[in-house]
C-alpha cells in the first residue's frame, strides 16, 4: 500500500457564484520527498458523435474547457501544499476555490451514438520521485437557482392541414419562460373545417439536448418531462382548452453552450379518429 491522496468537498452541490471549500488529505507512509503537487478544480463541455456507415462506425470527441482554477489553502489564499521533505503521517489540507458565476449546471445526455455533457471535477497529483504518484478525482456537481419566468405571452399557430382533416392549432402561452419547479399556463384551441372526430389533446413539455464534435453533429432523443392531457369531454373543437405544464425541479435549465446546446419545446398534439395527428412545437426556455 502506498501514499494515499483524498478530497472531500463540503458541501454535495453548488451554485455559481459560491465558493467551494473541502478538505484535502494526504497520507504518507514514510518521510517522503514531493518535487511537485497540483490541485486544480476544472470544467468542460464534452461532446462525442458516433456515425456508422454499414459495418464500419467512426467516433468524434470534442472538449471545450470552461475553466481551470487552483485550489488554494484556506485563510491564507496560499499554495495548498508546497514542495520539499514530509515526514510519515497525514496532513489535513483545507482548501476553497471561487466557481466563477455564470458558469453552466451540470449535465449529461446520451442517445444512440450521441453523448453530450458539461462536468466539473477536482483533480490533485502529488509528484514523488522513483515511486507511484498518489491522485484524486473528485466530481463537482453545479447547479443553477431557478430565476422569475418572464412574462411575455407567445402565440402559435398551425393552419388546417388536408391530411390532418382540415385540422388547426391555435397556441397563446403566457410567458416565454418558466422557472424550473414552476407553472406553464396558456390556452390551446382545436379547430376542423371537416368532420374528423378528436380523441384528446395534449401538451407537453420537451428537452433536448444536442452538440458537434469535430464539424460533427448529434442530438439525444427529445423527453418529454411533463404533459396536460384533455382527454374525452374535455378535448372539444373550437373549445379555449387552459392548461398548467409544472416544470420539475429536475429540468436542465435551457444552455447555448460553445459545443453543447440544452433545449426545449412545447408541444400541442390533438389525437384525431381515422386521420393524421396533427403536432404544433412552440421554442421554450427554462431558467
Amino acid at each position: 500500500m502506498g501514499n494515499v491522496l483524498e478530497l472531500h468537498l463540503d458541501g454535495g452541490a453548488w451554485f455559481p457564484g459560491e465558493t467551494l471549500t473541502g478538505i484535502l488529505l494526504l497520507q504518507l507512509l514514510r518521510r517522503t520527498a514531493i518535487h511537485e503537487f497540483s490541485a486544480t478544480l476544472y470544467g468542460h463541455e464534452q461532446v462525442t458523435v458516433t456515425e456508422r456507415r454499414g459495418k464500419h462506425s467512426t467516433t468524434y470527441h470534442e472538449s471545450v474547457p470552461i475553466l481551470t482554477h487552483p485550489l488554494i489553502a484556506q485563510g491564507s489564499r496560499g499554495p495548498l501544499l508546497y514542495p520539499g521533505e514530509y515526514d510519515a503521517g497525514t496532513y489535513t489540507l483545507p482548501f476553497e476555490v471561487p466557481l466563477p458565476r455564470g458558469v453552466p449546471p451540470s449535465f449529461s445526455r446520451a442517445h444512440l451514438g450521441f453523448r453530450s455533457s458539461v462536468s466539473y471535477n477536482l483533480h490533485a497529483t502529488a509528484g514523488v520521485p522513483w515511486r507511484f504518484d498518489p491522485r484524486a478525482d473528485l466530481p463537482v456537481l453545479v447547479v443553477l437557482p431557478p430565476h422569475p419566468p418572464r412574462a411575455e405571452r407567445q402565440r402559435a399557430a398551425k393552419p388546417p392541414g388536408f391530411a390532418a382533416g382540415g385540422t388547426s392549432i391555435e397556441a397563446e402561452v403566457d410567458m416565454s419562460d418558466a422557472p424550473r419547479d414552476g407553472l406553464i399556463t396558456g390556452t390551446v384551441q382545436v379547430d376542423t373545417t371537416g368532420e374528423t372526430r378528436m380523441r384528446s389533446v395534449t401538451v407537453s413539455l420537451i428537452e433536448q439536448a444536442s452538440g458537434r464534435a469535430r464539424g460533427h453533429s448529434g442530438a439525444s432523443w427529445p423527453e418529454t418531462i411533463s404533459e396536460h392531457f384533455f382527454g374525452p369531454g374535455d378535448a372539444r373543437f373550437g373549445a379555449h382548452l387552459v392548461f398548467e405544464v409544472p416544470v420539475p425541479p429536475t429540468a436542465s435549465p435551457s444552455y447555448e453552450g460553445q459545443i453543447v446546446r440544452m433545449t426545449h419545446t412545447l408541444r400541442f398534439t390533438a389525437d384525431l379518429a381515422f386521420a393524421v395527428n396533427p403536432t404544433m412545437a412552440m421554442p421554450f426556455r427554462i431558467t
